[in-house]
């Protein structure tokens, strides 16, 4: 547990746990809210730039600024529990380990949005489900801090985000499987940007870097709110599946209903 100097209040360091009305009331106050995920401070924002050499240094892995506050409480995640949200990742234009993140949009570029097709991005919202091991754990970590509607942002050290380049790279390849490619002029250009695009996935590998990452949280369904797809389940579960499905399926035969028995 930490005590805030500037509010007064505590703060959960185990499970960050912010509620919306300290949101609400530093969107007031027109102030940069950070979530430290180690330590929680409550920074004005002519202290930014000081802060964002601690990212590089070392001192801390990655912190969060409140764009937009959200709604309600923080969700509870526990395994099971899917949240559904867009990313958008920028790459400092600048060495961050000089001269930190820099403030103006104009000192990035973008390399992948989920709101964009392949090849820039997976071209609709991701959806990360809690307790399966995605290959970037720090989303999970980020995520457990959101309300549902916010949007922040958050700048991840190097050290987090070895396995970034990999996972953006197989959500645009699913993407380019799933996209309608309407002439072989448009595939041509498509293959000559993706090939750009995977240049800086590839070059990420080489030399890994501070990245910024914008989050908007859409949606989070507790494990009984949806059906989870065979992926998720448990060998007892896929088990128990196929029980169920073949009952179904009786059913349908013996209704003389062919359609629903094959699918």
């Amino acid at each position: 547990m930490i005590r805030s100097r500037k509010i007064s209040c505590f703060w959960d360091i185990r499970n960050i746990k912010i509620e919306h009305v300290f949101c609400t009331l530093m969107t007031r106050m027109d102030a940069c809210f950070y979530v430290l995920m180690r330590n929680v401070i409550f920074i004005h924002s002519n202290v930014t730039d000081a802060v964002s050499q601690m990212l590089p240094s070392g001192q801390i892995k990655t912190f969060k600024k409140v764009l937009s506050a959200g709604r309600g409480k923080i969700p509870d995640y526990r395994t099971g529990t899917k949240a559904v949200f867009h990313y958008e990742t920028l790459r400092p234009l600048v060495d961050v380990n000089e001269e930190g993140f820099p403030d103006s949009r104009d000192s990035y570029e973008s390399i992948d949005n989920t709101r964009k097709p392949y090849p820039d991005g997976y071209g609709k919202p991701l959806e990360l489900v809690f307790g399966k091991k995605f290959q970037l754990p720090v989303f999970e970590r980020c995520l457990q801090t959101m309300l549902v509607d916010e949007i922040s942002q958050f700048d991840i050290a190097a050290c987090e985000l070895y396995s970034y380049p990999s996972v953006s790279q197989k959500l645009r390849d699913i993407s380019k499987d799933t996209m309608h490619q309407d002439t072989q002029s448009h595939h041509h250009t498509h293959c000559a940007a993706a090939r750009m695009e995977y240049e800086v996935l590839n070059e990420l590998i080489k030399n890994p870097q501070p990245l910024r990452f914008i989050f908007h949280l859409l949606v989070v369904l507790q494990p009984e709110d949806y059906e989870p797809d065979s992926w998720q389940l448990e060998p007892d579960e896929k088990l128990a599946s196929v029980a169920k499905l073949k009952e179904s399926g009786n059913e349908d035969l013996q209704k003389a209903s062919f359609e629903s028995a094959c699918f």
